[in-house]
C-alpha cells in the first residue's frame, strides 16, 4: 500500500515515469526521458495495469482532468477513488465514450481504468446489484451500474447513487412527470376523476366547443374541476361579444362597437379583412387590431 501511495503522488509530477504494481504484477522504473507510447504494442497484456495505461491517461485525459477551467471533469485525486468498473463503464457506454472512449480499444479502456484506480476489474468485489433495502446516506458502496430506486409509497420513490465509494440520495420524486399540457380535449379531467400519482396540478383548459372553460386542480388523488362558459371577445370599454361573434369597431366621428357573426371562424380561418371585411361599409377601410375588425372612414372625421 505504501508503494501505491508513492506512485500516485509521483504521477502528478510525471505520470509516465511510474509503473503501478498490481497484485501479481512486477514494479519497474521507466526512464524519465522516455515519452509514453501513443500506440500500445500488440504483445502487451493490458489486463494488468501497466505504464501504457498511464501513457494513455496522460495523453488523453489530463488535458481536462485537473484543469480548473474544466469544472465538471473530476480531478485525478477523485478518479483514484473510483472503482475500475465505473471508469471503464464511463469510457465504454457512459459520458466519456463520445469524448475519448471511442478512440480507445477495449483493452486500452481497461488498462486506463485499472491503472488509475490501482485495482483490477472485478477484483474489488464490485457489485451490479442494488441493495435490497435503501442504503443510508454516505454508507460505503461498490455499486457500478447507475442509480438504485426504491419505492416510498405508490406515488413516490427515492434514488441512490454510488459516488466515490459512498451512497448519496437523490431528491425524492413525488408523482409522475405530468403537467397541464398532458391533457387535451376531449379527454380533459372531470370533477371527481382520479388523478392518483399525477402530482400537484393547477390547470386551466379552454374547451369552448364542448364544456367551456375548465379550472382543474389535482391534489395527487382527485381532480376538482369547475366549469364556466367561455367568454367571447371583448368589444368596447366594458362589454364583450357572444362566443362565435367578432367585434366590429367603426372609427369616424367617434368609435362605435358592435358584434357580428364571425365569418372567418365559419371558414376555419383566422380573423382577417379577407373573410370578415364585408362587415365594413364600402366607404370604410378595413384593418385588424387585437382580433377586432376595425372599419375606418377617412372622410367621416
Amino acid at each position: 500500500m505504501q508503494r501505491v501511495a508513492f506512485v500516485r503522488g509521483f504521477m502528478v509530477v510525471n505520470v509516465t515515469s511510474a509503473l503501478l504494481a498490481l497484485p501479481g504484477a512486477l514494479f519497474a522504473q521507466a526512464p524519465a526521458q522516455a515519452p509514453a507510447p501513443s500506440v500500445v504494442p500488440r504483445n502487451v497484456d493490458l489486463n494488468a495495469a501497466t505504464e501504457f495505461g498511464y501513457g494513455i491517461f496522460q495523453q488523453k485525459c489530463l488535458n481536462c482532468h485537473g484543469k480548473p477551467e474544466f469544472e465538471k471533469a473530476p480531478p485525478p485525486a477523485a478518479l483514484y477513488q473510483y472503482t475500475p468498473e465505473r471508469i471503464y463503464e464511463s469510457l465504454t457506454t457512459g459520458p466519456m465514450a463520445s469524448v475519448i472512449g471511442n478512440q480507445l480499444s477495449d483493452a486500452e479502456r481497461k488498462a486506463v481504468a485499472e491503472t488509475i484506480t490501482s485495482q483490477r476489474i472485478g477484483a474489488a468485489g464490485s457489485s451490479s446489484q442494488c441493495p435490497v433495502e435503501p442504503p443510508s446516506q454516505l454508507a460505503p458502496c461498490n455499486f457500478v451500474v447507475g442509480q438504485c430506486n426504491y419505492a416510498i409509497d405508490k406515488c413516490s420513490s427515492a434514488s441512490f447513487e454510488c459516488l466515490n465509494g459512498a451512497w448519496f440520495q437523490a431528491p425524492r420524486v413525488g408523482g409522475a412527470s405530468y403537467d397541464c399540457a398532458s391533457f387535451q380535449a376531449p379527454n380533459l379531467p372531470k370533477d371527481g376523476d382520479s388523478c392518483e400519482c399525477l402530482g400537484q396540478l393547477d390547470c386551466t383548459f379552454n374547451d369552448c366547443a364542448d364544456r367551456g372553460q375548465l379550472h382543474a386542480i389535482c391534489d395527487n388523488a382527485t381532480w376538482h374541476v369547475k366549469e364556466s362558459a367561455c367568454a367571447g371577445p371583448p368589444c368596447g370599454p366594458s362589454s364583450s361579444c357572444a362566443l362565435g361573434d367578432i367585434c366590429i369597431v367603426h372609427v369616424g366621428f367617434g368609435p362605435t362597437f358592435s358584434c357580428v357573426p364571425n365569418e372567418c371562424a365559419r371558414l376555419s380561418k383566422p380573423v382577417s379583412c379577407d373573410c370578415a371585411g364585408s362587415a365594413c361599409a364600402k366607404s370604410e377601410g378595413c384593418s385588424i387590431d387585437s382580433g377586432a375588425l376595425v372599419c375606418s372612414c377617412p372622410t367621416c372625421i
